[in-house]
């Protein structure tokens, strides 16, 4: 067995739509998992509306844009089909009533996020059997088992195994089956999103829980990049990777893979290949147990970064109880640390900005810590540096906050962007 994995922009639109077919036809064959996230945008419109929805101001057109957007896709496809207009129809009625929750809106963001991926499936699963493509339509939710932690919900593997395998074994293997990537379910019957771009790592589940042969993400760009090529000239594909390699630069800010995604399938040997959707015949990149591979200089880059330093009140040093308290708090707040620096009376730690990220540690530890944080910075990496990369890659002097450079890679915290980067 197979997983496929197609992304918004594979399915942007009809003539996308289209192309994903006939690539899974080209490709595909039964049985196999396809798994799509929402169509085009609609992830974002969806997060606008939520926005409104929860300022109470323009809801209605926010949503009617993604009603407008999901019928003409419909049109564009089918040569009339009420039966899956009353359907799409119904679900955003449904979309509709979803109230906002004022006391955990991240509970309301779940609950209406998820019908991107609803959507895109229902019409998709219509579209693939009327074209002769039989497939099976499965609910993710009912599947994929999570914790309560809204828009990071954690797996519960044994649970979300067996029901992964009774639901695919029910299938016709001359079906192949089409879910929904992104979203899980709780035990008391809620949607639980996976954290963004978690399609990707739905793809891994599956795989890990069928022993799949093979995933393919079916991305915009020809695989792995050494670099983001809408940002720095000159980028190169990455032909072949080893998990470990993959795994560290998702974690370093690569955004081709969730980063959830390489373990599931390391863990299982299942090799990920990343191809284009544009270009299915060029050469893809392979991820896959293989470690004696040349690794090339590569480029990453995360933006929108915190620095927030702890400093101890009574000038002692930074003792274990104090570290304790900070890690402790960190991993309450489901706050994931991007780069860490410490010295003798201060431990500094650099993530991903959220406001009321910010907020919840300061009112957690300002007892105990005298705090200081910056905004608005870039994480740069250089993995993989020679002497040619530092020399073209290294940012200039005064605008380093934080540099750290180990035996294979080379980082900077900065306060401004490169020149070198678009």
């Amino acid at each position: 067995m197979k997983v496929f994995k197609f992304g918004g922009a594979s399915i942007k639109d009809v003539a996308a739509i289209r192309n994903m077919a006939e690539i899974v036809k080209k490709y595909g064959e039964s049985p196999m998992v396809i798994v799509v996230s929402a169509m085009g945008k609609t992830t974002r419109n969806l997060e606008a509306y939520w926005e409104a929805l929860g300022k109470k101001t323009n809801y209605d057109i926010a949503l009617d844009k993604i009603i407008d957007f999901h019928i003409r896709i419909i049109e564009g496809l089918f040569d009339g089909n009420e039966k899956l207009i009353h359907q799409v129809r119904i679900l955003f009625e449904e979309l509709a009533y979803i109230p906002m929750d004022k006391a955990n809106p991240d509970k309301s963001y779940d609950q209406i996020i998820s019908f991107g991926e609803i959507l895109s499936s229902t019409i998709i699963s219509a579209f693939l059997n009327q074209i002769g493509l039989t497939c099976q339509l499965l609910y993710a939710p009912d599947l994929i088992c999570t914790d309560r932690r809204y828009r990071a919900g954690k797996v519960s593997w044994e649970e979300t195994e067996k029901r992964i395998r009774m639901a695919v074994g029910e299938v016709d293997r001359a079906k192949m089956i089409l879910t929904q990537g992104f979203i899980g379910g709780s035990d008391n019957g809620e949607i639980i999103t996976l954290g963004k771009e978690g399609s990707d790592y739905t793809s891994a589940i599956f795989a890990s829980c069928l022993d799949a042969e093979e995933v393919t993400i079916w991305k915009d760009v020809p695989g792995i990049l050494s670099a983001d090529p809408k940002v720095i000239s000159g980028a190169k594909q990455i032909h072949e990777l080893p998990y470990k390699e993959a795994s560290e630069m998702t974690y370093y800010g690569a955004s081709v893979i969730h980063p959830k995604t390489i373990k599931p399938l390391a863990n299982h040997h299942i090799p990920l290949v990343v191809r284009s959707f544009d270009d299915p015949d060029r050469e893809a990149t392979l991820i896959s147990t293989h470690e004696d591979v040349e690794l090339a200089p590569s480029f990453i880059i995360k933006r929108n970064q915190c620095l927030f330093t702890f400093r101890v009140r009574d000038y002692t040093f930074v003792e274990h109880e104090n570290l304790a308290r900070i890690f402790t708090v960190l991993h309450e707040l489901d706050i994931s640390i991007n780069l860490l620096q410490s010295s003798a009376i201060t431990i500094s730690v650099c993530f991903d900005y959220h406001t009321e990220k910010i907020n919840s540690l300061i009112d957690a530890l300002s007892g105990q810590f005298s705090l200081h944080y910056n905004t608005s910075l870039t994480l740069l990496t250089i993995k993989n540096y020679d002497k040619e990369s530092l020399v073209r890659y290294r940012p200039e002097p005064d605008s380093v906050i934080i540099q750290q450079i180990t035996r294979a890679n080379s980082r900077y915290l900065v306060d401004r962007v490169p020149h070198f980067i678009g």
